[in-house]
């Protein structure tokens, strides 16, 4: 699959997940967000695809895309309808994958040196924008 089709879908997912418009339902976000979150082999793969990504530093959409749904899925005020078994096993599963997103913020870690030598392969984006303090997942919007 490709990355123009994998950001697709993945834009509609969040957007399914967090409307953007007036007078949102909250039940069917709440609905959407049940039936995207629902299947953890699912959830694997996408985290699969986003760490891959990462590591290799392309696919600048799909890992925007990517952040996108771990912000509307784990962080406060889009978090409040997400279920909370749902919200368990997501957070378990991109704490597993914690070190993508060191290696995505460019934050040093001495547990991981293979992963250093390849943020200096890689930097990433953010960092090249002269503008750029710090970033925290939650704090992307």
């Amino acid at each position: 699959m490709t990355d123009c089709v994998i950001y697709s879908a993945l834009d509609v997912m969040a957007a399914l997940m967090q409307p953007m418009h007036e007078e949102a339902d909250l039940r069917q976000e709440q609905e959407n967000k049940e039936k995207i979150l629902n299947s953890p082999k699912f959830l694997e793969s996408l985290l699969d695809v986003w760490t891959s990504h990462v590591k290799k530093g392309t696919g600048a959409l799909v890992t925007m895309a990517m952040l996108d749904i771990l912000t509307f899925a784990l962080c406060a005020p889009y978090s409040e309808t997400t279920l909370g078994s749902h919200f368990d096993s997501l957070l378990k599963a991109v704490a597993q994958r914690g070190h993508v997103l060191f290696v995505l913020f460019q934050v040093r870690s001495t547990f991981r040196p293979s992963l250093l030598t390849l943020q200096h392969k890689f930097p990433s984006p953010l960092q090249r924008d002269p503008c750029f303090t710090g970033y925290n997942l939650c704090s992307w919007y």
